[in-house]
């Protein structure tokens, strides 16, 4: 359930920043000011990449240390 809350949460900042994004405010906002780093054009940075990839490094192992802990996966007794 957690979750599912966490997704409908991104989604609902999705539909706020995403449509905002997709045409610019002002049709001459492009062109009014000059330089090498104005643009609309947007890649992340390495730090940006490593920031997501560390966030979600740390979610995935605490997951497993917590299933690991709480024994959410039952395993069945192997009787030899």
């Amino acid at each position: 359930m957690g979750l599912l809350v966490l997704m409908g949460y991104a989604f609902a900042r999705g539909l706020i920043i995403f449509p905002a994004l997709t045409v610019p405010e002002l049709t001459s906002l492009a062109t009014a000011f000059g330089g090498p780093h104005l643009s609309f054009d947007y890649f992340p940075s390495l730090m940006e990449w490593a920031v997501t990839s560390g966030t979600i490094g740390i979610a995935v192992l605490g997951f497993l240390i917590g299933s690991d802990a709480l024994k959410l996966f039952h395993q069945p007794n192997k009787e030899a």
